[in-house]
C-alpha cells in the first residue's frame, strides 16, 4: 500500500535530518565551519581517489546521514515518550530535571545499538581503512561533521517529538492536556544549551 509506504519513508528521518541541518547551519556557526569543512573534504575525497571510487565516497555520506536519521526518529519517539509519561506521571523524573544528563534521557546506550549503526560503521570503517593515514587526516572533517550532528541534532529531535506530543496526544489520551510549564522549562534547558539565540527553535 502507498499509505505504508510513505509512512516508512517517514519513519526513516532523513528529511527530518535535513530540516536539523538546515537549522543548525542558519543558527550555529560552529556548525556552519564544521558542515563546510565536511563538504570541502567530500570534495576532495572525490578529486583525490578519482571518478572510479567517487560512488564510494557517496556511500560513506549516505552511511553517515542514515545512522544519524535513524538515531534522530529514536530520540522523537523518546520525546513523544516523555510527553505521554509526564502527562500520566508528573512527577515522573525527565530532562528538565538537573540529575538527569543528555546521555540518559536520549538512551544512547540503545541509540548507539540500533541496528543499522554496526552496518554503517562496516561501511565506515571499511571505508577509512582503504585510505593512507595523510589521506585520513586530510579527511578528519568527515568524522567531526558526524560527531557534531550526533551530539546536537538529537537533542533537537527530543524536543520536536515532544512538540509532537502537544499536537497528538489529546487524540488518543483521554483527557490529555499540554503542560506549559514543563515546555517553558524544556525551553530554557535548551537555551542554556545551544545559547539564548537559538530559540525559538522552529522548522
Amino acid at each position: 500500500m502507498k499509505t505504508i509506504d510513505a509512512f516508512a519513508e517517514l519513519l526513516t528521518g532523513r528529511d527530518f535530518l535535513q530540516d536539523m541541518t538546515k537549522l543548525l547551519t542558519e543558527q550555529e556557526e560552529d556548525f556552519r565551519d564544521t558542515r563546510s569543512r565536511f563538504l570541502d573534504a567530500v570534495d576532495w575525497l572525490k578529486a583525490e581517489l578519482g571518478a572510479d571510487r567517487a560512488d564510494t565516497v557517496d556511500e560513506v555520506v549516505f552511511a553517515i546521514h542514515l545512522r544519524i536519521s535513524t538515531q534522530l526518529v529514536f530520540s522523537a519517539f523518546l520525546g513523544l515518550k516523555m510527553n505521554w509519561e509526564h502527562f500520566l506521571n508528573p512527577m515522573a523524573p525527565n530532562c528538565t530535571w538537573s540529575q538527569v544528563d543528555f546521555h540518559d534521557y536520549l538512551q544512547e546506550h540503545i541509540a548507539n545499538s540500533l541496528p543499522v549503526c554496526p552496518q554503517t560503521e562496516n561501511v565506515l570503517s571499511g571505508f577509512f581503512a582503504t585510505l593512507t593515514p595523510g589521506q585520513q587526516e586530510r579527511c578528519s572533517a568527515v568524522t567531526e561533521y558526524e560527531s557534531h550532528l550526533l551530539t546536537a541534532a538529537p537533542k533537537l529531535a527530543h524536543y520536536y517529538g515532544y512538540l509532537l506530543g502537544d499536537t497528538v496526544l489529546h487524540r488518543i489520551l483521554p483527557g490529555y492536556r499540554p503542560d506549559a510549564s514543563l515546555t517553558f522549562q524544556y525551553n530554557t534547558m535548551l537555551a542554556e544549551y545551544f545559547g539564548k539565540h537559538f530559540l525559538p527553535l522552529s522548522l
